[in-house]
């Protein structure tokens, strides 16, 4: 790890020393299981233990971490892990996007629009990242539509695991051009004030990307 530039705030110390943690755990710097300690993290970065006991109790609550004994780890995403992070997103994004038909503003459509845009640039390239970055700022807009804030800060949650998720199953440009096209279908919808569709989309893609998941692992069916 490189050494942070920390702000002369505590809050902000720890908020520096979080983010940086959560980006690495989210992109893969940090492998399922890699055990982390306070001590070993505050040299690494160049900080004093207590920012990144902070940050380390925050990843715990967030689900990002897992306790190892004395120190903590990246949780691996089993396929029971998987199940249930797309149970719950069938459970909320098709109602988050039946929200965003309903109340979705001009500039949210649009800002909705340019992130599907920016995926769709990204289905050929020879890496996902920058799919996966764009495919990120499609559900910051869509969850952003959503006068529920509380229901997209619900889903908000999943992001970070998402993205693991992702770096598994979006390489094949084949999975990317898939999601260009439900995710379309979804805003559609929205534009046109027409929920049931935008739900629909967004369920249609969630099923068939926890499928395409076991497909491509083995995992046994979990549920419907």
């Amino acid at each position: 790890m490189d050494t942070l530039d920390l702000p002369a705030e505590p809050g902000n110390r720890r908020a520096a020393v979080y983010e940086r943690l959560r980006n690495d755990i989210a992109h893969g710097r940090v492998a399922p299981g890699q055990r982390l300690s306070e001590q070993g993290i505050a040299e690494a970065l160049g900080v004093s233990r207590t920012p990144v006991r902070e940050a380390l109790s925050q990843l715990l609550s967030d689900g990002l971490l897992v306790a190892l004994g004395r120190g903590y780890a990246a949780p691996d995403l089993t396929p029971a892990n998987i199940d249930d992070i797309y149970e719950m997103r069938l459970l909320l994004e098709p109602a988050i996007a039946r929200h965003a038909a309903r109340h979705a503003s001009h500039d949210q459509v649009v800002a909705l629009g340019r992130a599907i845009e920016d995926e769709a640039a990204e289905t050929e390239t020879p890496e996902p990242h920058a799919f996966i970055d764009a495919n990120l700022r499609y559900r910051e807009a869509l969850f952003a539509s959503c006068p529920n804030s509380r229901l997209s800060w619900c889903a908000s949650l999943f992001n970070d695991q998402i993205r693991r998720l992702m770096q598994m199953t979006l390489g094949p440009a084949e999975n990317r051009h898939v999601t260009v096209t439900f995710h379309r279908a979804a805003y559609d919808g929205i534009k046109d004030r027409d929920g049931d569709r935008a739900a629909s989309a967004i369920t249609e893609l969630l099923y068939r990307a926890r499928s395409g998941y076991r497909a491509a692992t083995g995992a046994a069916a979990a549920g419907p």
